[in-house]
């Protein structure tokens, strides 16, 4: 809700690692326009059932069968999701699809994340997830220069323990890290471009569309 009020209104947004769509549903039902990329077959057809139950609010929240790891756009993003999807690939991988959310919005888009945090200790335990250290996602966003709107995490808490319905044990990772983080630097060099396109418009208007269509593509 908090980041679905920095979108400018009919944004396109993209969800990676979506599940069922209830991102996309929420944010098609306030006007924008959501690709939802899921892998899984069996949630996207959960995501299509939900879709017709909701009805016309639904219709902005379009399903892509793919996989977040390889998936690449055919178009730019106003902001890009990741909700508690990193923890499903590697680490390595998970850092990967952060640098892809990062280069697929436009100029003062935004990235969402809901992601696991963990102790190192804990990241060894559970090496097949991608696992991040709890300051980790601010710091991979503010050293690229990306205002942070919001960080919050739970703070590491002990892994929980779980026993299956075969009486098979295990442990799982319940601390997680909320981020919402704005693409400041593109978005900077565009206005400036743009206010020189207003000084050259009278002098040289050849130079000034020449501008123009530089700040259309940063």
């Amino acid at each position: 809700m908090e980041a679905e009020a920095l979108l400018p209104p009919g944004a396109d947004v993209v969800d990676l690692g979506a599940f069922h769509g209830t991102a996309g549903h929420y944010l098609a039902a306030r006007g924008h326009h959501v690709d939802s990329v899921e892998k899984n077959q069996a949630y996207i057809e959960d995501g299509h059932k939900i879709a017709r139950t909701l009805g016309a609010v639904a219709l902005g929240n379009r399903f892509i069968h793919g996989d977040m790891r390889t998936w690449e756009p055919q178009q730019a993003y106003d902001g890009a999701l990741a909700i508690r999807s990193l923890q499903l690939v590697l680490k390595d991988e998970s850092v990967e699809v952060i640098k892809k959310m990062k280069r697929i919005v436009t100029p003062g888009g935004l990235n969402v994340i809901k992601a696991y945090i963990a102790s190192p200790e804990q990241q060894r335990v559970k090496s097949d997830r991608g696992l991040f250290d709890e300051e980790e996602l601010q710091e991979i966003y503010s050293r690229s220069g990306w205002e942070i709107i919001r960080y919050k995490t739970t703070g590491i808490r002990p892994l929980s323990p779980w026993t299956d319905t075969e009486g098979n044990n295990g442990t799982s990772v319940s601390s997680s890290a909320e981020l919402i983080a704005r693409e400041v630097q593109r978005a900077g060099h565009r206005q400036t471009l743009l206010n020189q396109v207003d000084y050259y418009m009278r002098a040289d208007p050849e130079y000034a569309e020449l501008l123009r269509e530089q700040a259309e593509a940063a």
